[in-house]
């Protein structure tokens, strides 16, 4: 049987938030009930939003039944520059395959689709923060790596 992937919807909200937690866990080093409870919800919160207003979109690939992999793109709009005249832009995330179906071309799938629906969106840059094990798929598409910014986190 092949993978199948599809968009996901407002009714597979539980298992991204699986998903994803599963992805912060192994990932980002989230632990902890309490931390993983505040993220789930937060998550949730998000995910809602954004499916529901075209922000946001999710790819869920399947060996049958049993979901394999993830991946997702926000759409945002920056002022328009010389590097990208329109503003639009777009930002991978999410992408995760679970262990047992790494390495078979799942994740380069789900990633093209999420980079074909960013260029008929009109999207002029497209962004990542890549993991070591994701840099080399990255890099075959064409992602660079960019050392031009710096990252300020506001303290709650």
């Amino acid at each position: 049987m092949g993978i199948d992937i599809r968009l996901a919807a407002l009714s597979d909200i539980s298992l991204l938030l699986e998903l994803r937690i599963e992805f912060l866990t192994t990932a980002n080093g989230v632990n902890g009930d309490e931390e993983i409870h505040r993220l789930q919800e937060e998550n949730e919160d998000f995910l809602r939003k954004g499916l529901a207003d075209g922000s946001f979109m999710q790819w869920l690939a399947f060996d049958g039944a049993y979901a394999v992999a993830t991946g997702s793109a926000s759409f945002y709009r920056l002022p328009p520059n010389k590097g990208n005249p329109s503003g639009h832009c777009a930002y991978i995330g999410n992408m995760y395959t679970r262990p047992a179906y790494r390495r078979r071309g799942v994740a380069e799938r789900i990633l093209r689709m999420a980079l074909n629906e960013a260029a008929g969106r009109g999207c002029g840059k497209v962004n990542l923060h890549a993991t070591e094990q994701g840099r080399p798929l990255y890099a075959k598409l064409g992602f660079k790596d960019a050392q031009d910014g710096m990252t300020y986190t506001v303290s709650p």
